[in-house]
């Protein structure tokens, strides 16, 4: 163990120093999370977002990664690997709340484009380098997690030994955090993904998960929806709208299942991988039917267009392993990252432009009302003259249908919340079936008792099918006393 533990340590090492841009991204993710984990807005600078660097942190690395796996070919990829922590600047300008499609559509295609550019050419190669990165991320995440559960196993028992103020003790939990994920995660998986053996994902394991679990389980779902397309058929009806998404995950995992055959030691499905294009191309014509079906009739949306765009590419891969010498996981997701590139960044082409014209003159659909109420402070005036001293809840728990708050582990307040809600209503003069007023947020966060009153920071509240309230989240900030 202590000769793993040094060679684990001395691969760390020459992880990074072989990959110094990369560490200063990791160091910037750990810088950023910290004010960021306490505040999203911490460090929000007018339009500018930081918060911006953690959110596009995956696509930031892999591209720096990448440009570093290339700087040795190309001089224009050296010079750009060494910029590239410049793009903090022009991300923390991106405004998500403008393109909420694109950002998650960012985290895939930054993943597809690093594994087309670093496979190379042939299916095994691409199979291989594809099992390589899951197998990096897997290991780095999971040791991160070690680290993470660690450090708060050693601060948690340094605070309760020493009875440190639970403002450091919160510092400390960020902390962990901080370092278990955003600083140490990239560093392990910089060592990984140098180390791992991409022929196999999980040793003897693969083995197992692929014969006797996966495979079987894809047969039975094979017959599924055999089964069902026939009832289609012969009932001539309509399939249903979730079944698009079925189809998907299911011929996603036929061809990735029919590329990780040949690393297998013993395979017993080879006659089943071996006509996958055939078996994949009834279940592909079901789910082509509805989803034209749906967007005649209701029009694009921007789920409809990336459903057709998924479709044509999960097509185009069944067409093409139709044919031996045509067949290349490499190619497939050379499309998938035009297509879908096109659809998400080029302006006047993008899913949601696509959406807005073929949405527009039709009629709305009506909004359902939203069951729930989030109710958060306001800047309106609140009376504590009554109350000469203000500390922070030390902690809280709201469990078993009562919220009991605690000072120092002693029990200041306890109530049942339906108790605790009927009240706050009754005193902002408002019934548990009326619509709530942003005027009454701060009664309604403020509980008042004879001797002390609780400020809660958040509170949510969910509408029942009878049109009362119940509590559904709530977190006590503040305890004053009189």
């Amino acid at each position: 163990m202590k000769e793993k533990l040094n060679q684990l340590a001395k691969a760390l090492r020459e992880a990074i120093a072989e990959n110094p841009v990369e560490v200063v991204w990791a160091v910037l993710f750990f810088l950023v999370f910290i004010p960021c984990d306490r505040d999203r807005e911490a460090l929000a600078f007018g339009a500018w977002d930081g918060m911006n660097i953690l959110r596009f942190g995956l696509a930031l690395f892999l591209a720096t990664y990448l440009l570093h796996a290339h700087a040795g070919r190309w001089a224009w990829a050296k010079i750009a690997y060494y910029l590239s922590p410049a793009l903090l600047v022009p991300v923390g300008w991106i405004r998500i709340e403008d393109f909420p499609e694109v950002y998650p559509m960012t985290l895939l295609l930054s993943q597809l484009l690093f594994l087309w550019a670093t496979s190379g050419r042939g299916n095994d190669r691409f199979i291989g380098a594809t099992l390589r990165y899951v197998k990096a991320i897997f290991l780095s995440g999971a040791f991160g997690t070690c680290l993470f559960l660690a450090l708060m196993v050693i601060f948690q028992s340094v605070v309760y030994i020493f009875e440190w103020e639970s403002w450091i003790e919160s510092w400390l939990s960020t902390f962990s955090l901080a370092t278990g994920f955003a600083l140490s995660w990239p560093l392990f998986f910089l060592t990984f993904h140098r180390q791992v053996d991409g022929r196999t994902l999980l040793g003897k394991a693969d083995l197992i998960l692929a014969n006797y679990i996966l495979s079987p389980a894809l047969l039975v779902y094979t017959a599924i929806l055999y089964l069902y397309t026939a009832k289609i058929v012969v009932t001539w009806d309509l399939p249903k709208g979730g079944v698009a998404m079925m189809v998907m995950a299911y011929v996603g995992f036929l061809f990735l299942l029919k590329g990780f055959q040949p690393f297998l030691s013993r395979r017993f499905y080879d006659k089943f991988y071996r006509h996958a294009s055939w078996i994949a191309l009834p279940t592909l014509a079901l789910a082509w039917v509805g989803a034209i079906y749906r967007i005649g009739e209701y029009g694009y949306t921007v789920p409809r267009v990336y459903l057709l765009i998924m479709l044509t590419v999960l097509t185009v891969m069944a067409g093409l392993f139709l044919v031996p010498r045509l067949a290349s996981y490499r190619t497939v997701v050379g499309f998938a990252l035009v297509s879908f590139s096109v659809f998400s960044y080029i302006p006047g082409m993008t899913a949601k432009d696509i959406e807005r014209r073929s949405q527009a003159g039709r009629e709305p659909e009506p909004e359902k009302e939203n069951p729930y109420v989030y109710i958060s402070p306001q800047n309106t005036p609140i009376d504590i003259r009554p109350y000469e001293t203000i500390i922070p809840v030390s902690s809280y728990l709201n469990e078993n249908d009562s919220l009991s708050v605690f000072q120092d582990s002693t029990l200041i307040y306890k109530e049942n919340l339906s108790t605790l809600l009927r009240a706050q209503l009754r005193k902002a003069n408002l019934s548990p079936a009326d619509s709530i007023p942003e005027s009454a947020y701060n009664q309604l966060l403020f509980i008042e008792t004879d001797s002390l009153a609780i400020w809660l920071e958040d509170l949510q509240l969910y509408k029942k099918e009878d049109g009362e309230y119940r509590i559904n989240y709530l977190k006590p900030a503040y305890c004053l006393k009189k």
